[in-house]
């Protein structure tokens, strides 16, 4: 943690002035990414899937602005506040929006529970990755965000392209759950790339 002590014994008003500006920015671009995709759910443009996915797609993308700040511990804040909300977003919240959303992007899967588990383990670990880095690595925050993007691009793009033109099923029974090969396969080619170009884009951070 002496690299994050140094970080923040370091820090200016200019610094958290500049870091403040980005925290704003990354809010503003999370709540476009998902209000967007829940109206158009709402209005029936959207599919509850697509709608799904675009949110896992588009907002996951808010960790490309991680790099830029002086003090990463905002990224810790982010992170974590939005895997709050998305605990909170259930059938029977008590906050509209947070209930439309689990209406908006809820599986079949997740009626039982009545929330958004998916999300929100999606969130979880994305907090967390960025909680071991920010701790103990704050210089080193490319490996979480490349393998955050793995997720991100790869598990969304994969399905779809499952969805619409997979035709070999993969049964897991363990987890009562189906894919297919032709997801798979993409899953590991946009794996690859995504990796690849990450840490060419972010390893001068």
């Amino acid at each position: 943690m002496t690299a994050l002590i140094d970080i923040i014994t370091n820090y200016s008003t200019a610094d958290f002035l500049h870091d403040l500006a980005l925290v704003g920015i990354a809010y503003g671009y999370i709540l476009l990414t998902i209000l967007i995709p829940v109206f158009f759910e709402h209005k029936g443009i959207m599919s509850k899937f697509i709608a799904r996915k675009t949110v896992h797609l588009f907002t996951g993308l808010v960790v490309l602005i991680v790099p830029f700040f002086i003090l990463p511990l905002h990224a810790i804040v982010i992170a974590s506040s939005l895997t709050i909300a998305v605990y909170f977003s259930a059938r029977n919240s008590s906050v509209k929006q947070l209930k439309e959303l689990y209406e908006a992007i809820g599986e079949e899967a997740e009626a039982k529970a009545g929330r958004l588990q998916g999300p929100f383990y999606y969130s979880l670990s994305i907090t967390l990755l960025f909680t071991i880095f920010v701790l103990f690595a704050p210089y080193q925050l490319y490996f979480p965000i490349c393998g955050i993007l793995i997720m991100i691009i790869s598990d969304s793009l994969a399905s779809m392209v499952g969805k619409n033109y997979g035709k070999i099923k993969i049964a897991f029974s363990y987890t009562g759950s189906q894919r297919t090969l032709e997801g798979s396969a993409d899953l590991f080619r946009l794996g690859l790339l995504a990796l690849l170009r990450s840490f060419l884009l972010l390893r001068p951070f």
